[in-house]
């Protein structure tokens, strides 16, 4: 035994006081003000008509034209099927030749443009591949959003000077 004793830690519980909450409160509220009946009865009405409104949305009565409109319109763009040989960037190619047949007022790209833009769209694809390392099989089909292909060809018409000379290096 050690001379001085261990100091020992006294812990106080809290003491909770039961209190009514928001419920309860509420509650109160409406006993005390006898004229708040009438929102109670408003309250209940208001969900009543909400509620039997979701109700009958989802039922059509006959003789009715329901026309349905869809809430996600179809993506545009570009599947590409890959053949054996093919890598990512060849069906990048093939994507970016379809949108330019398509699109005839597109200003055209040069060859180092073009390049940019097959170069971005591989980059995009492989980025927003849930795969990794990305790997592609023949007979798979590689999606091409025409709106990534849009913004690629907007960023290959905006290269600087620089910058063309150096993607022209990579077409030696």
């Amino acid at each position: 035994m050690s001379p001085h004793p261990e100091p020992r830690l006294q812990t106080l519980s809290p003491e909770f006081v039961p209190r009514p909450g928001w419920g309860g409160q509420l509650r109160d509220w409406f006993v005390r003000r006898p004229a708040a009946n009438t929102l109670r009865v408003l309250l209940i009405c208001i969900l009543a008509i909400g509620f039997v409104s979701v109700i009958r949305r989802g039922s059509a009565v006959p003789g009715d034209v329901v026309q349905e409109t869809p809430l996600v319109s179809a993506p545009v763009g570009y599947t590409v099927v890959a053949e054996s040989g093919q890598g990512l960037a060849n069906l990048a190619e093939i994507a970016l030749g379809s949108f330019l047949s398509e699109h005839p007022d597109t200003v055209p790209l040069a060859p180092e443009q073009q390049l940019f833009v097959i170069d971005t769209l591989t980059r995009t694809i492989i980025s927003i591949s849930s795969e990794m390392p990305f790997q592609l099989n023949p007979g798979d089909d590689v999606y091409f959003a025409e709106r990534i292909i849009e913004q690629a060809v907007w960023a290959a018409q905006e290269l600087s000077d620089a910058q063309r000379e150096a993607w022209s290096r990579q077409l030696r």
